[in-house]
């Protein structure tokens, strides 16, 4: 679910059960350190709240995850541009440099052309990767709130069949997410027995009141509320679907 990160840094902690499954919520912030030859910097690579749940489910080798649209894979992006350098270098090792030195007019001719090469060479080689480890996108017919599946979400998974473990209600649970957090973007991740969601928000949860914010503001603890109660729907949903679907 996540890029290389060097530093984490956990603000808030919880760990229980509810109605027998084991949860962890995690408030956390990762970094990544990109040093450079003359100054150093931090590049926040996930900001906001990690929650773990235990289930009575266990996929073995498989993987399968769930993202809210705009956010994608960095990882595969990285790919893609590390691939696309590749190419890049590649194309310009096997053209004769004669081509390029002694005729500048050739430059404005080949370069286009090395650079569509190499985007749609890194783009067929990504989905091969991909493919080798056997990973796919995933595409659902059903609606929530209005709208269909495929606009809210980008699901990849190795499992051949994904509409006997996931539904629409649970994907309407993963979305309000979203919302009761006031989230940027939320993801999830199913492997083996556990379920892992990462809802990417700067906001300091679970927390009502500062010395800057009077607890007698009542949009505090509505807040509040919706953030727990998100968590609690979904506990709900996997206890009484543990034995058919998620």
């Amino acid at each position: 679910l996540f890029d290389y990160y060097d530093n984490q840094y956990t603000d808030d902690e919880f760990e229980g059960s509810y109605k027998d499954i084991p949860f962890k919520i995690t408030e956390t912030k990762m970094i990544y350190i990109k040093r450079g030859s003359r100054s150093t910097r931090e590049i926040c690579i996930f900001e906001g709240v990690i929650l773990s749940l235990k289930i009575n489910k266990n996929i073995q080798n498989d993987r399968l995850i769930i993202c809210t649209k705009g956010l994608g894979s960095k990882q595969e992006d990285t790919m893609k541009v590390a691939l696309f350098v590749i190419v890049i270098a590649i194309l310009y090792s096997i053209i004769p440099s004669k081509y390029i030195l002694l005729n500048p007019n050739t430059v404005f001719l080949i370069f286009p052309i090395a650079i569509v090469a190499a985007l749609a060479l890194s783009f067929f080689l990504s989905r091969f990767i991909k493919n080798l480890f056997n990973f796919r996108e995933k595409h659902m017919e059903n609606k929530i709130n209005n709208q269909s599946i495929a606009k809210l979400f980008n699901i990849s998974s190795s499992i051949k069949d994904i509409s006997s473990l996931i539904t629409p209600t649970f994907l309407k649970l993963l979305y309000n997410f979203k919302t009761s957090f006031k989230a940027k973007q939320v993801k999830c991740s199913f492997y083996e027995d556990t379920l892992m969601i990462a809802i990417d928000t700067p906001k300091n949860i679970f927390e009502i009141c500062s010395l800057f914010k009077s607890l007698n503001n009542p949009q505090s603890i509505n807040d509040f509320y919706m953030e727990l109660n998100s968590i609690y729907k979904m506990i709900d949903y996997l206890s009484t679907n543990e034995n058919t679907k998620f």
